[in-house]
């Protein structure tokens, strides 16, 4: 990882950077020059589901001339930082955009007190073997529960290191009352 990190800093100038308040249409056009673009609308709905994460990630990669190279986001909950989608610019294969990307990412996290890294859907590189490999399912609740007695439960029935029991625990979820569909 730190070959290809010095090697793009040497040759693009690249630099990390927080995107914060990079406007929602640069990263649409971003998008149009990435490897795998996506639908405009889905760039979009991932953007507006970030800005409402308590601790959220939104982070870039630039050359010397400014230009986004990488886009990664993700989560942090607890001691966990969770990358859920990457972008990469299309026209640089030689330069292993995505592993300088991760690279900047696992420093930060961890520079950011993290002891769990997650990489949402795995990866196919060969950092992968570096991961252990975890099923995580979506909990959905069907009749109002109190907290206390969702979180006793998940402490009586879930392992400690799973995601969902870590999520419960850490205390940087917003809970919202739900309404009944159909």
């Amino acid at each position: 990882m730190r070959y290809y990190r010095r090697r793009a800093e040497r040759d693009l100038g690249c630099t990390v950077t927080s995107m914060a308040d990079t406007p929602v249409d640069e990263l649409v056009l971003f998008n149009r020059s990435c490897m795998y673009p996506i639908r405009e609308a889905t760039l979009r709905w991932r953007l507006q589901v970030l800005r409402t994460l308590h601790r959220p990630i939104l982070m870039g990669l630039k050359d010397r001339e400014g230009r986004w190279l990488s886009v990664l986001a993700g989560r942090r909950f607890g001691q966990t930082s969770e990358l859920l989608w990457q972008m990469n610019r299309d026209g640089y294969p030689s330069q292993s955009l995505s592993t300088v990307m991760r690279s900047y990412w696992m420093e930060q996290e961890i520079a950011q007190g993290a002891c769990r890294l997650q990489i949402e859907g795995g990866t196919f590189h060969s950092m992968a073997h570096s991961f252990e490999e975890e099923q995580i399912v979506d909990l959905v609740l069907v009749r109002a529960i109190p907290l206390r007695v969702l979180c006793g439960l998940v402490r009586r029935l879930i392992p400690r290191e799973n995601s969902l029991a870590e999520m419960l625990r850490s205390g940087d979820l917003e809970w919202h009352e739900g309404h009944q569909v159909g």
